[in-house]
């Protein structure tokens, strides 16, 4: 909807003309939903440095958790002006000057947004610090404010306010142009002036409902799968806080539309294997069972390739032994249990259930630890199948057929939903277990073949 001015830099070296370093503080990463609520700009014109801030009342609920509002109360900006308040102002602070932010696609969007809802088109040439350091650094592990800063030896105080976040931004340019020959950093600018396409534009072609959405950079490396009520307009949030961020650059983003809550999260699932596929390193899942009469660890590791296990010991399930260990390594923790005891490595200080002798060998203090753990694990119990065969799932025109613990499958008319129901699941899966078990209560369930319905 805005987008920067992109006419050529006049001859003049930019360096030498009049500058405002700018940030903006905002209620949220949607210029078209979210509001200023406070401006920092530092005017630069040659030896002479201007520094103007303040606070904006956004005229709508903000969230706490915002960076910005972490020492501000309602109270503050009670007294603030509204922004239509201090638009003349403003705009003559920016006339004339070449704007520089860090990330100013994002800047300059809120400030478009903000002149736009008056009814004023806010145009400017302006220079992006993130793409100048990309540009200037490609090496770099990192190209956001704090990253800068630190390669300078450069310290601050305050961040994310906004005079403290432009002030910090003129110090990183003073060093930039002292230590760089101008030819380099002329090169970098005019590499600028062809502005990128804004971000949100990314998401223009996103369909509004339910679905999953992938962001990916210029290597096709998945940068976040989410799944989404509304798809264009929380991909476009998403993709907005990454470019604010820094760290990454999202280049194109996907999705797939889904029928409700329960097939967004088995899409999601099935789309993160999907893309996982060519890098994971496959690990099968393992079971997690109290074993009291075993000479070795008192936690044995069943591969959920062989089944689900028989018996009332088990209490966890995990995706992989790397995962189960580090849950056990918690479990140890929290109940004071001898981590040899449980088959992993100990620590080099002796737990407190041995009493400096291994738990594995010790007979007193074994059954201390396996007291404890049968005490800490006795809420666990791992639930079996509860049906006596698969289920269907009806969700918004579409029916989910599962089977101990495995999704067979999504069928959209009879005929899909008779061959899923003949399917045999191969093995339990540990990701649609996970997902079930928090939502099986809630669904709509309809047990399919003969002497189906919930074992007793």
């Amino acid at each position: 909807m805005y987008s920067l001015h992109t006419a050529p830099f006049p001859v003049t070296p930019v360096i030498q003309r009049l500058l405002v370093f700018v940030d903006v503080e905002t209620t949220g990463f949607d210029a078209a939903r979210d509001r200023i609520v406070e401006l920092g700009l530092v005017g630069v014109d040659g030896d002479e440095v201007s520094e103007w801030t303040t606070l904006l009342d956004p005229e709508r609920r903000w969230r706490r958790d915002v960076p910005a509002f972490a020492d501000l109360s309602r109270d503050a900006l009670a007294d603030a002006p509204r922004f239509r308040d201090v638009a003349e102002e403003l705009r003559a602070r920016l006339a004339g000057r070449v704007f520089i932010a860090h990330n100013a696609r994002f800047d300059f969007r809120f400030l478009a947004a903000e002149f736009a809802r008056l009814g004023i088109r806010f145009e400017t040439p302006a220079i992006c610090t993130l793409a100048l350091a990309r540009r200037l650094q490609p090496t770099a592990p990192a190209h956001h404010l704090d990253a800068l800063l630190a390669a300078h030896g450069l310290t601050t105080g305050t961040r994310h306010r906004a005079l403290p976040d432009a002030r910090a931004l003129w110090r990183w340019w003073q060093r930039l142009v002292r230590d760089t020959p101008a030819a380099i950093v002329e090169a970098g600018l005019a590499h600028y002036g062809g502005e990128p396409p804004e971000r949100p534009a990314l998401c223009a072609d996103l369909p509004a409902g339910r679905g999953v959405y992938a962001v990916f950079d210029a290597a096709r490396t998945p940068l976040a799968i989410r799944s989404a009520r509304r798809l264009r307009s929380e991909a476009s949030t998403l993709v907005a806080a990454l470019d604010a961020r820094g760290a990454s650059v999202p280049h194109t983003v996907e999705a797939r539309r889904a029928a409700g809550p329960l097939d967004a999260a088995l899409v999601r699932l099935a789309w993160a294997r999907e893309l996982d596929a060519a890098t994971r390193v496959a690990e099968d899942g393992v079971f997690l069972r109290v074993t009291p009469d075993s000479a070795g660890p008192l936690v044995e590791r069943l591969p959920v390739a062989a089944g689900w296990p028989q018996g009332e010991r088990c209490f966890a399930v995990y995706a992989s032994r790397k995962r189960a260990d580090r849950a056990l390594g918690r479990l140890a923790r929290d109940h004071g249990l001898c981590r040899s005891a449980l088959g992993l490595a100990a620590r080099r200080a002796p737990c407190p259930a041995c009493a400096s002798k291994a738990c594995t060998s010790h007979p007193a203090a074994r059954l201390r630890t396996l007291a404890k753990l049968v005490q800490a694990t006795s809420a666990l119990r791992l639930p079996a199948w509860p049906y006596a065969g698969a289920i269907a799932v009806r969700e918004h025109g579409v029916v989910h057929v599962f089977a101990d613990w495995c999704h067979l499958g999504t069928a959209r008319d009879e005929d899909e939903l008779a061959v899923l129901a003949r399917t045999r699941a191969a093995k339990v899966d540990v990701a649609v277990f996970e997902l079930l078990a928090t939502r099986l209560g809630r669904a709509r369930v309809r047990p399919l073949g003969k002497g189906g319905g919930k074992k007793e």
